[in-house]
């Protein structure tokens, strides 16, 4: 239905919107460990938790497509009033 595709693309750029300062977050963590500014268990519990965040986004976006993009079958002569 339409609220679904509105719902959905809501959805999707607020994906967009966390999933690039996640990238950054992980990639920082990542750095600081390799270069000794962090520790490895510091920086492994920053990774869990953008892990954790970005699998909720992703079932956030499974869940809305799955109501936006319903699939199935129809008869189109059934649907489409006879022509005048």
């Amino acid at each position: 239905t339409e609220a679904w595709a509105v719902i959905g693309e809501i959805a999707a750029t607020t994906a967009h919107s966390i999933r690039n300062p996640l990238a950054s977050i992980r990639s920082t963590a990542e750095l600081q460990r390799e270069l000794g500014a962090l520790s490895p268990a510091a920086a492994a519990d920053t990774v869990r938790d953008v892990e954790r965040v970005e699998r909720l986004v992703r079932t956030l976006l499974t869940y809305t497509r799955a109501h936006a993009d319903p699939t199935g079958s129809a008869d189109a002569c059934t649907l489409l009033p006879e022509p005048a």
